[in-house]
């Protein structure tokens, strides 16, 4: 073991015993060369956390820790605590186990010890409002590249302190925050996004955002130009979608857009044509329950205009039989389709067109 050297250290989706597990972990304490461990989604006891702890704090060059998953939500204090100890971490993923607010200030601590974090994961936690001590610590950090709270219903308490970790991180390219509750205190967040440039993925699904938003959204679609991920799904933006779907059409850089459960009704239409006209490189389009109608005729033309998409979801917009043959042309224009969603359509016979495309990509 002495002659050991090991950069990183990966054994995700293990389910070691702890005596095993002792023997592996114990040999990587002091190692000068490690940088990474991961054991994401790996069942750690409080024995094996003990162990984790101790291979952190002697470890003093490690730069990533992954452990998404990994099922430690009673011993989280002793690596947190460890975590402490050190400075050198870039990314840390320590999303999806059971955190609660108990451990939201020494996961502070963390963030301050750790000055140059690029990446942090916390979502799947339980966190809730007690996210402002981390959103605190985080803004006195600047090299945020990548933030996960999805799904720690924080509520809009967050907002003011997570504008100013926006603010203080300019290089922020991924900002989740999924699930939150934030409601129209999400406005205060977008106008602090509307101050970088550099943001690539936004997900805001679920927050009940209201159409409160549209004006801010637009102005942070305009300054980042490289968005290639638009989440907002069930926000209840209704008719003010469109506003967003205008800003959209004057980037090309879009990807995924995913508009799910808004009721946007078919107003929306014509502007999302030139969204697609404009993003020729989008790959999955999410639209249920949007109440489309005959007009999603207009976003099928579009879309048969490019040649990139992988996923269609029209689920629940009673577009009724008008759209299939533009929806034929849709899949043989895309050839990479993968996923197409049309339940609650009111097809009726029209569906064999669509089967008879499908029936072209396939063979």
């Amino acid at each position: 073991m002495k002659n050991l050297s090991i950069r990183k250290f990966h054994a995700t989706n293990c389910k070691f015993q702890n005596n095993q597990t002792s023997v592996i972990l114990q040999a990587l304490k002091g190692m000068s060369t490690l940088t990474t461990i991961n054991l994401s989604n790996s069942n750690l006891t409080e024995d094996v956390a003990g162990i984790l702890a101790e291979v952190i704090k002697s470890n003093s060059k490690l730069e990533e820790i992954l452990l998404f998953g990994a099922s430690f939500t009673t011993s989280s204090g002793i690596i947190l605590q460890a975590l402490i100890t050190i400075s050198s971490l870039n990314v840390l993923d320590l999303g999806n186990n059971g955190l609660t607010a108990a451990m939201a200030t020494d996961l502070a601590d963390v963030i301050k010890s750790n000055t140059s974090l690029e990446q942090i994961g916390l979502g799947g936690n339980q966190f809730g409002s007690s996210a402002v001590v981390i959103a605190q610590a985080l803004k006195e950090i600047s090299s945020l590249k990548l933030l996960n709270l999805n799904g720690n219903n924080t509520t809009g308490v967050i907002a003011e302190d997570l504008a100013d970790v926006i603010k203080s991180n300019r290089n922020l390219e991924t900002l989740d925050l999924g699930n939150n509750n934030l409601g129209s205190s999400a406005v205060v967040i977008a106008q602090a996004l509307k101050e970088i440039s550099s943001l690539k993925l936004l997900n805001l699904n679920d927050n009940n955002t209201t159409g409160v938003i549209a004006e801010g959204l637009a102005d942070v679609i305009k300054s980042n130009r490289n968005l290639e991920e638009l989440h907002l799904f069930n926000n209840n933006l209704g008719l003010s979608a469109v506003v967003i779907a205008q800003a959209l059409k004057e980037i090309s850089s879009l990807k995924l857009l995913n508009l799910n459960g808004n009721n946007t009704t078919g107003v929306i239409a014509e502007d999302l044509a030139d969204v697609i006209k404009s993003n020729r490189n989008l790959e999955e389009l999410h639209l249920f329950n949007n109440n489309l109608g005959s007009s999603a005729v207009v976003i099928a033309q579009a879309l048969k205009e490019i040649s990139s998409l992988k996923l269609l979801n029209l689920n629940g917009n009673n577009t009724t039989g008008v759209i299939a043959e533009g929806l034929a042309d849709v899949i043989k224009s895309n050839r990479n389709l993968e996923e197409l969603h049309l339940f609650n359509n009111n097809l009726g016979l029209s569906a064999v067109v669509i089967a008879q495309a499908l029936k072209e990509i396939s063979s």
